[in-house]
């Protein structure tokens, strides 16, 4: 998208903010709530995380009049990822919170809207996790993943949650490189994923990869980056790249650097062909090393 485009849609986003503003001055509120959360999702495309934060907070405020349960949820989840994505971690942990309990008070009898607030629950408890985490506090994250995993194990088409779920606990673990437990999720994310979801399946091999090559374990790194690079139709040109260079490093540590070289050349092709000059710079820093360890490997054999 150029920069024209990109103007575009922000002016298309004020005017959208600007009508709301209008329709709440006509107590028209059902209108500015739809208005401004069409300019929420251009503001939040285009990047405007000011105009999007003080939208948010005007849709907050009509739902709160309204007593519409659900955009008050809504609002405030979408608040908490937004101050996550500006590490402001403990304001995006109060939004989360108060997510949470406005979600849980939302009651329908109706089945669908039953699931879909069901849903929205496990969807916010899965940032809250996520929250914890970053502020240090890894027992309470685990809580809010587990009990997400269990609301997402109750409802119809959820896969791809679940698998996101496994994915968060393994990376709480592996951030406090408690390595054992990551595996174990991991392993949990590809053998969920590996039948349906081959994008989640590759990024669980390619986690996988990273950990056994941090741990030492250099056959199972190298054997996980290669079933990674198996599923390379359903992922982007950069992570096969990156799935190369891994297989290269379990190579090169386990003295290999015939096949290590082998790695980072096709690594390298890849970054060529998608214009990564740093990939490329990276990998020829690689390139030089394994060859010298290579001549030093042939003179003493």
């Amino acid at each position: 998208m150029n920069q024209k485009q990109h103007n575009a849609l922000v002016s298309l986003a004020v005017t959208y903010l600007r009508t709301g503003d209008s329709q709440v001055q006509t107590h028209d509120l059902q209108s500015a709530t739809k208005s401004y959360w069409q300019a929420i999702s251009l503001f939040r495309s285009e990047g405007q995380t000011t105009q999007e934060i003080e939208t948010l907070e005007k849709a907050l405020s009509l739902a709160l009049t309204l007593k519409d349960i659900k955009n008050e949820a809504a609002s405030l989840n979408d608040l908490g990822v937004t101050y996550r994505n500006l590490k402001e971690f403990q304001k995006a942990l109060d939004c989360f919170e108060q997510a949470l309990q406005a979600i849980r008070q939302f009651t329908d009898s109706d089945a669908r809207e039953l699931a879909s607030r069901r849903e929205s629950e496990a969807n916010i408890l899965n940032n809250l996790g996520r929250a914890h985490g970053a502020i240090d506090q890894p027992q309470l994250a685990y809580e809010c993943f587990q009990q997400a995993l269990s609301i997402y194990r109750l409802l119809f088409g959820q896969q791809q949650q679940i698998t996101l779920t496994f994915f968060n606990l393994a990376n709480l673990y592996r951030d406090r490189c408690e390595y054992g437990q990551a595996i174990e999720w991991y392993e949990q994310a590809f053998s969920f994923a590996n039948d349906h979801l081959p994008v989640e399946a590759a990024f669980a091999l390619l986690n996988l990869g990273d950990i056994f090559l941090v741990t030492g374990d250099y056959s199972r790194a190298a054997s996980h980056y290669q079933q990674a690079r198996d599923l390379n139709a359903f992922i982007p040109q950069c992570e096969i790249a990156y799935a190369w260079v891994g297989q290269g490093k379990a190579y090169e540590e386990l003295s290999q650097y015939e096949q290590a070289t082998s790695c980072y050349q096709q690594g390298l092709l890849v970054y060529q062909q998608i214009s990564d000059s740093q990939g490329e710079e990276s990998v020829n820093n690689l390139l030089d090393s394994v060859r010298q360890k290579a001549f030093y490997q042939r003179l003493i054999t």
